[in-house]
């Protein structure tokens, strides 16, 4: 199935679309506006729905007074487990251009996209499960919303880069990684910083996913069952607010 993107309105024929308005909003976005949304898939009706997403209805600036409807397609995912849709620029993934002083989200609920007429479709709204009403009467959900979070997206300050293993003089192998900065958004006077970790106060080393350790320095002794092991090591930082950073 090929996933559309929130500018091809035009392929989305009315005669295939059934909607469940879910939120009457008024709300700003800007550039650094992010979503999030939390999604369980339902099994019922695949092989009659071609795609489920969330639909937006905006104006475009204040001088509009016309409606822009945008669509946003969730992933493909196994019916059952919880899925997560994160858009850290909401108006570049809406390809929202120029000044976007006055432009406002005013509605956003979900949206199926039939693979045949939606004439005998109608969508219902129960709890947080969204339904889909067939020509028989009974509700068939086909999405559960868990979480719709707007939030303004702040970029990470920091990073966690150059993770390599290496031999040191005494014969050990070692796990090492450096701190890089984002120059374009330096960090406050008074934030607190180590001379050894930076913004970190320690850092969680992970083979695989699975949890090896803890270290306060910019280095972790590998346990020997783990040399020449194939997998993947990843490193989280938690600063001394508590935020968590991964490796990038």
């Amino acid at each position: 199935m090929r996933r559309q993107t929130a500018g091809e309105e035009n392929s989305y024929s009315p005669d295939r679309i059934s909607i469940c308005p879910l939120y009457r909003l008024a709300l700003s976005i800007w550039e650094r506006t992010a979503l999030r949304i939390r999604y369980l898939p339902h099994a019922n009706n695949t092989e009659k729905i071609d795609e489920t997403g969330i639909y937006i209805d905006l104006l475009p600036d204040c001088t509009s007074l016309i409606k822009l409807r945008k669509y946003l397609a969730f992933e493909t995912q196994p019916a059952g487990e919880w899925c997560d849709l994160t858009i850290h620029s909401l108006s570049h993934r809406l390809q929202l251009k120029g000044n976007l002083k006055g432009s406002k989200i005013v509605e956003l609920g979900t949206y199926c996209r039939h693979m045949h007429r939606a004439e005998d479709h109608a969508l219902g709204h129960t709890g947080n499960a969204v339904d889909q009403t067939q020509s028989t009467g009974t509700k068939q959900p086909f999405i559960y919303l868990g979480e719709v979070l707007f939030s303004d997206y702040k970029p990470p300050l920091y990073s966690i880069t150059s993770i390599s293993a290496n031999i040191n003089s005494s014969g050990r192998t070692r796990l090492s990684w450096k701190i890089a900065a984002d120059i374009d958004n330096p960090p406050e006077k008074k934030a607190i910083l180590s001379k050894v970790t930076g913004p970190f106060a320690y850092f969680l080393v992970y083979f695989d996913g699975e949890l090896q350790g803890v270290a306060h320095t910019l280095e972790f002794n590998l346990n020997k069952s783990l040399i020449g092991r194939l997998g993947d090591y990843s490193v989280e930082g938690v600063m001394w607010n508590g935020d968590v950073i991964a490796s990038s």
